[in-house]
């Protein structure tokens, strides 16, 4: 019946289960899968964007593990940027979309008034990502071919979910964890919901919530 529903294109489906728990509390590869999941369904593009620029950092690495020539790596650099600076400024404005929802949605799961918060996480300015992503493919070659991988990027970035002004995913109960992915899962059908109007109403499907809620 699940499968059904996932293929229905006029519901889409937003799942919360137990193990969605790892979307706060384990590493930074399943939050970005999030991001890249949501928008791949929200902005119509974003998939073959995102496409693009994993099939261009796997050449790069490529190049890497082969201790290829610097002069090599220029070309795949600056391909490389202009489809980072297209995904980084989608997830940028998903992430804040999700900022201005989640306190509200938390407190409506949790029944508390705590402070919660989204940001985007990445090691390069925010402010010129793609000028500051080539200066750091360019300045950090050498890291680079030791690694035999590139150190920069989307492929690196996270979001922080921070609880009354600390990071969550260090210093939420399981109950917290749990409203906080909740909220996130609240967020998700709204923004299906903002989307697809009256003709597209997602479907929220829960599973075991209230386990371990405070």
């Amino acid at each position: 019946e699940f499968s059904r529903l996932q293929n229905d294109k006029k519901h889409p489906v937003v799942l919360f289960d137990p193990t969605h728990l790892q979307l706060l509390q384990g590493d930074a590869d399943g939050r970005r899968t999030f991001m890249d999941l949501l928008l791949s369904q929200l902005n119509q593009g974003y998939g073959k964007t995102l496409r693009n620029y994993k099939r261009l950092i796997a050449q790069r690495n490529r190049l890497l593990k082969q201790q290829a020539s610097a002069e090599s790596f220029f070309v795949w650099d600056v391909q490389i940027v202009e489809y980072a600076g297209k995904l980084f400024s989608q997830r940028k404005t998903l992430i804040e979309k999700i900022n201005q929802r989640i306190e509200a949605a938390y407190r409506s799961v949790s029944g508390t008034e705590e402070t919660v918060g989204c940001q985007y996480s990445t090691s390069l300015l925010a402010e010129d990502y793609t000028g500051s992503l080539l200066y750091h493919l360019q300045s950090n070659l050498e890291k680079d071919l030791i690694r035999g991988s590139t150190s920069a990027g989307p492929h690196r970035d996270d979001f922080i979910v921070s609880l009354n002004n600390h990071e969550a995913r260090h210093t939420a109960s399981r109950g917290e964890s749990r409203s906080i992915v909740l909220a996130l899962k609240i967020i998700e059908l709204e923004l299906f919901s903002d989307l697809g109007g009256e003709t597209q109403k997602p479907l929220l499907l829960l599973d075991d919530v209230f386990g371990e809620l405070d």
